[in-house]
């Protein structure tokens, strides 16, 4: 199962049900064949964790539609901690509760997503030391968590998304800048705030100068939040794999990114000929064409009205006009209905 899909990881149900033969090879080999017992909505966990041998689990939740039965099976299938390999959980209420299940250490935990409505913070004594995927939105890692220390070695995704703005969940560039050091197997990248910061906030944290950070795996970044949180974040990473750079900035001045220039530099595979300025009814972007999932570059401004997208489409893009003495050919338009930046990809979320 090399193309990991949240809802495939039952495929070996039906063949143990052929017949005793069956059932009993897969069984004789579960790592081998990667075996989970599959703990989703609708299923009587209990029972099912009562009469199946003790393999890993995959707690998979998905959408809004998490009934009042669903939350005794979620908070049994969390209890069984030394078990658990994946999490996927997304929904409205209840979400506290089931974060709040995490206070210890799940030592075979290798991909887990946390989607909530509101604000969660993960418990400070959650632990995972095999977490290779890792994606928080609207739910945050406490500062004094050690999470991304421990788990930082073997993180090949990293999403955090939707991060307040305001304390004590906003985390400076510098707690960011501290920790990717450690992440040298690191892929993805993707950090987004739900509202602007504050330059001023941003430059508080600045004053001190960290080492220059090369992620020589980083082949996706995305981020989305203020031209000054950007800069003070890439002004100390390297990513020369990088293939993918997603923007999407807050039109909150000033919009220059010398910095961001240096870093797109760094990168000798983010290559483009042609690009495209499209103007839009809440956005003006810059993109490669053409347009696809793995159009290596976008840039994105939040801004409605026409005079706005034009200024701050000069200051940011003749930013970066060094990156772009390549290109060969540029088109403007104007769609009603832009592409946009703030959802991330099903390759980096999961299927």
């Amino acid at each position: 199962m090399l193309n990991f899909t949240w809802d495939h990881q039952r495929w070996w149900y039906k063949l143990a049900h052929v017949c005793r033969l069956w059932r009993n090879l897969i069984l004789e080999s579960p790592s081998r064949l990667n075996l989970h017992l599959y703990c989703t909505h609708g299923v009587p966990v209990a029972d099912m964790l009562a009469h199946s041998p003790p393999l890993p689990l995959t707690i998979y939740y998905p959408g809004w539609k998490s009934e009042a039965t669903d939350r005794p099976s979620i908070l049994l299938a969390l209890s069984h901690r030394d078990r658990v390999r994946h999490i996927y959980l997304s929904m409205a209420r209840h979400m506290w509760t089931f974060v709040a299940a995490m206070d210890h250490q799940f030592p075979i935990l290798e991909r887990m997503y946390i989607h909530s409505l509101t604000e969660v913070d993960l418990p400070s004594t959650f632990q995972a030391p095999n977490l290779r995927h890792l994606q928080l939105s609207t739910a945050s890692v406490p500062i004094q968590s050690s999470l991304l220390t421990t788990t930082a070695a073997g993180l090949v995704s990293l999403s955090l998304l939707n991060i307040s703005a305001s304390e004590p969940v906003y985390l400076p560039p510098s707690y960011i800048l501290t920790r990717l050091p450690l992440m040298a197997q690191l892929e993805r990248l993707s950090i987004t705030f739900h509202s602007p910061i504050p330059n001023r906030d941003v430059e508080r944290q600045l004053h001190q100068t960290p080492d220059m950070t090369t992620l020589p795996n980083l082949r996706r970044f995305l981020f989305r939040g203020t031209a000054t949180y950007l800069e003070g974040l890439v002004a100390w990473i390297s990513a020369p794999s990088l293939s993918i750079l997603r923007v999407n900035l807050f039109n909150q001045f000033p919009l220059t990114v010398p910095r961001l220039c240096q870093f797109m530099h760094s990168s000798e595979s983010l290559t483009f000929r042609a690009v495209q300025v499209t103007f839009g009814a809440s956005t003006v972007s810059l993109h490669a064409v053409p347009w696809k999932l793995d159009t290596p570059l976008m840039l994105q401004i939040r801004c409605r009205l026409l005079d706005w997208q034009v200024a701050s489409a000069v200051q940011l893009f003749g930013t970066i006009s060094p990156v772009l003495s390549s290109v060969e050919q540029v088109a403007f338009s104007y769609c009603v209905l832009a592409a946009r930046l703030d959802v991330v990809p099903s390759e980096i979320v999961g299927k």
